[in-house]
């Protein structure tokens, strides 16, 4: 499979969860889908620089892996860089899942960030091909229980569509971690922000 990538910049912002802090850090999407949270600057410049959203080319990203086999790296846990992966195409993921476990050895874990919204627009079948290729935790968002809270910080979702998508990761079996941001609601929305 191969998608056609018009732009994808050369210095690439990677974040990551702290639990991956040692991990192989393999480059899948640059930016972010979504990218209009009110709380969130990590590709808007804030930190210095900018980043528009896009996936990268398959052959490109197996190279990385080469690389990190090259240069050793077996035994670590594999973290798919970008604001959200699953974004892009299952069978991309899928094929990019598999060559790390063959490529790597003793790969512990693979995850990756996830938005509400692109999980729900994998079926239930795809998400049990990424459990199935190899991805065993996924990373996602929640930030808020309060609709309120959520619509004012533009999350471009709300509570009830992410309780969906982690359950329906759960289902899938990959495990599910959830983020919460202290005080998002601030004193005015605090009983609001669960």
């Amino acid at each position: 499979m191969t998608i056609k990538i018009e732009k994808y910049p050369p210095e690439q912002i990677i974040i990551r969860p702290p639990v991956e802090a040692y991990s192989v850090l393999i480059a899948v999407t640059g930016g972010c889908s979504w990218n209009k949270c009110k709380f969130c600057g990590t590709y808007k410049g804030i930190y210095g620089a900018t980043q528009d959203y896009a996936i990268r080319n398959l052959e490109d990203v197996l190279k990385d892996i080469d690389k990190q086999a090259e240069y050793n790296y077996h035994g670590f846990p594999v973290f798919l860089a970008g604001g959200n992966p699953t974004s892009a195409p299952t069978d991309f993921l899928v094929d990019i899942i598999k060559y790390v476990r063959i490529r790597l050895k003793n790969v512990p874990r693979v995850s990756c960030y996830a938005k509400a919204l692109d999980i729900l627009r994998k079926s239930d079948e795809e998400l049990k091909q990424l459990a199935e290729a190899g991805l065993d935790i996924v990373y996602m968002g929640l930030e808020s229980g309060s609709n309120k809270v959520l619509r004012i910080m533009k999350k471009g979702t709300n509570a009830e569509s992410m309780i969906t998508a982690g359950k329906r990761i759960l289902d899938a079996g990959i495990k599910l971690s959830l983020y919460i941001i202290l005080g998002l609601g601030a004193a005015e929305y605090s009983e609001d922000h669960v």
